[in-house]
């Protein structure tokens, strides 16, 4: 079966798996700092809020600016989110604990943060089994009415990004005013807003052209 990818998916596919490419060259070369468990917690994390944000993007740049490309990358990012929330989990459970099931248990009751990043990671294992169309026809207009939990654990990841800097809050303050704006940018007297662009079209049509 031939694949075929457009501009904007192969750019998606690429800048997703970037961060990935990264961290596996600063690990095989001892370049992840003197403390490299948090060093890959950060780095997984931050990735996946941010992946995770720009998917819930997709369709408001859509209504906004007649940017439909990106409507077709909105559910590989989300799933690329859920990749990075899996790796910051299992580094926390593998690298950072070692498998000590019991000693996690603790740990986790004891620190509401983690109960918070638990919970948002969670609430993307469900999305991401399905976001595959036999689903989305299986489930039908419940599919739309799950996938909104998206909202719910885009806010914990927030959260739960404010509790573990617990010092500078900067970068943590503009995701969560980034997701407020998306928010209300769903609302349906907002999403009806149209900014007309200058060569808006072309800017599709090149987006949407296919590489192979």
């Amino acid at each position: 079966m031939k694949i075929h990818l457009t501009r904007i998916q192969f750019l998606c596919h690429f800048l997703c798996l970037l961060p990935l490419i990264i961290l596996v060259y600063n690990a095989l070369f001892n370049q992840l700092t003197v403390n490299p468990v948090r060093e890959i917690a950060i780095h997984t994390g931050r990735t996946a809020v941010t992946i995770l944000l720009f998917s819930l993007a997709c369709t408001p740049l859509n209504n906004l600016f007649g940017l439909n490309s990106f409507i077709s990358i909105g559910r590989a990012s989300g799933l690329y989110a859920a990749f990075y929330a899996m790796l910051h989990f299992a580094n926390f459970i593998g690298l950072d604990y070692s498998f000590a099931w019991n000693e996690i248990w603790g740990v986790i009751q004891h620190q509401p943060s983690l109960i918070i990043g638990l919970t948002a990671f969670l609430l993307l294992i469900p999305l991401a089994v399905t976001s595959v169309q036999i689903f989305q026809k299986w489930l039908s207009k419940w599919w739309k009415r799950l996938h909104r939990l998206v909202y719910l654990s885009m806010l914990l990841a927030i959260l739960h990004f404010f509790l573990e800097v617990r010092a500078d809050f900067f970068i943590p303050k503009i995701y969560l005013f980034l997701y407020c704006l998306l928010m209300v940018l769903r609302i349906p007297y907002f999403s009806r807003w149209k900014f007309n662009l200058p060569r808006i079209t072309d800017l599709n049509y090149f987006f949407n052209e296919k590489l192979f």
